[in-house]
């Protein structure tokens, strides 16, 4: 079976809510025939307050691969 992906423009700074509102509906069988969605991230040391913080950067903004 041959794999595709698309790319699909969302609001910048709604790609993790989207990402995650759309697997939910996935699961719940009410998307067909896409497997999933992701939104590439990146982790990155932030410092914060003079401590180390570990985050998760969005890679591309504004934009999920189903």
């Amino acid at each position: 079976m041959d794999t595709f992906w698309y790319v699909i423009k969302v609001l910048p700074g709604k790609e993790r809510q989207l990402n995650d509102q759309y697997n939910m509906q996935i699961s719940l069988g009410n998307i067909k025939n896409i497997v999933r969605f992701i939104c590439p991230t990146d982790s990155e040391l932030v410092m914060v307050k003079n401590k180390k913080v570990l985050r998760e950067k969005v890679i591309y903004n504004g934009y999920l691969y189903f």
